[in-house]
């Protein structure tokens, strides 16, 4: 899977070159559909260059510093292109993710392969979302917290009994 995103990465940039100015509205006359379309173009090879560059397995500090250009470029590219667009002023949290903290990350932990915002995402399903729906959405936290603590006991009963840990 991983493989075939990759491979889909490197030729995306040919789908998406041109799509603006034959696909524009009204709203946009020819040179300002041509324009974005660059700008949009060109962020998209922004980012692969820094993804590609992301997945070193390790990073000296000449590699860092390139690593660190390469997001300022991109992040910059990418707020001129959707800061208008954006209800929230471009407040993501990947984003500031990727622009603040992934190089202090890589200093302080190692190479970032395998080392995304997925794992905080499952915690979050498990953790916030599957708990909420299973409250009736009254005092939904404390029922929440009584389902999370519930759950943790169950675990570590599981545990103790497969590994015959006693207290």
């Amino acid at each position: 899977m991983a493989d075939e995103f990759r491979a889909m990465m490197r030729q995306l940039v040919f789908v998406i070159d041109g799509i603006i100015p034959t696909l524009h509205k009204t709203d946009y006359t020819k040179k300002q559909a041509k324009n974005i379309d660059k700008q949009l173009v060109q962020l998209y090879v922004d980012w692969n260059k820094m993804y590609i560059y992301s997945r070193k397995d390790k990073f000296t500090e000449s590699d860092l510093k390139t690593f660190k250009s390469l997001i300022i470029i991109w992040a910059k590219g990418f707020k001129k292109l959707f800061s208008s667009y954006s209800v929230f002023q471009l407040q993501l949290p990947k984003f500031h993710s990727w622009v603040y903290h992934i190089i202090s990350s890589i200093t302080e932990y190692g190479a970032v392969n395998n080392f995304t915002t997925e794992t905080y995402e499952t915690l979050h399903k498990e953790y916030v979302k599957n708990p909420y729906r299973m409250s009736n959405k009254r005092d939904a936290s404390s029922q929440m917290l009584r389902t999370v603590s519930r759950d943790a006991l169950n675990n570590h009963r599981l545990v103790s009994i497969i590994y015959n840990i006693t207290n």
